[in-house]
């Protein structure tokens, strides 16, 4: 388990459902996967993932995720990555993306 953080510093990162709009394999790589995401008035930002092994692209084309708004951008395989995608790892061989329950408006904000 991880250092225990008090609720200032949770609060200090920005959860944001967005829309995957696109889904594009990153070429030279078994294992990302490049997102345009939309989040409504927010804007579009692209996001990359590691998650090729467990999905292909058009089962996250459409779909609403939960994002980290608020991280530096980084540079990943030569792909800007601006966000970052919440998943689940189960540590063996199960990744699960995170998302609402029900539909909600892109760009909203989790508390």
């Amino acid at each position: 388990m991880s250092e225990i953080i008090n609720f200032d510093q949770f609060s200090q990162v920005e959860l944001r459902v967005g829309k995957v709009l696109e889904v594009n394999e990153a070429e030279k790589s078994d294992k990302l996967l490049v997102l345009r995401v939309g989040f409504g008035e927010l804007g579009e930002r692209q996001v990359v993932a590691g998650l090729k092994k467990d999905y292909k692209p058009k089962d996250l084309l459409g779909k609403k995720l939960v994002f980290v708004m608020n991280l530096p951008v980084r540079q990943i395989f030569g792909y800007r990555s601006e966000a970052m995608i919440l998943a689940a790892d189960d540590g063996k061989d199960k990744v699960s993306v995170v998302g609402p329950l029900y539909d909600i408006k892109e760009g909203s904000l989790l508390r």
